[in-house]
């Protein structure tokens, strides 16, 4: 009976090294929500900023920016005959903020916390 009343008593009142691992898993928790790309939701590839200071994956920001394909002798430039076709824009996909390609920015320091942040889960 007293090891069943230490052990409740243990679980209302984590220890020190307890609260510790929680409050590390839940900021690297929020870290890793703060390295997704909000378009293809995994971890930030090649990083870059627009001006409105989201940021995406490279290729994720670039594809958005891209102008449909066209037709070139007959021939479409996409790669499957059923695709959807794809708008060019030039806003920010979240706030709408009016850039481009020419605006984008790729950050090395947002890569090197990406680098950072896989290495920890390791």
């Amino acid at each position: 009976a007293a090891a069943t009343t230490s052990t409740a008593a243990t679980e209302l009142n984590p220890n020190p090294r307890q609260e510790f691992i929680i409050k590390v898993h839940s900021e690297l928790e929020n870290l890793g929500k703060a390295l997704a790309c909000p378009l293809c939701l995994h971890t930030l590839k090649e990083a870059t900023i627009l001006p409105c200071m989201h940021a995406y994956c490279g290729p994720c920001i670039t594809s958005a920016f891209c102008p449909p394909p066209t037709e070139i002798k007959g021939r479409s430039r996409s790669k499957t005959k059923n695709s959807p076709p794809r708008h060019a824009s030039d806003s920010c996909p979240i706030c709408k903020f009016k850039c481009g390609r020419r605006s984008m920015v790729r950050s090395e320091h947002l890569d090197e916390l990406v680098r950072g942040y896989k290495l920890t889960l390791r």
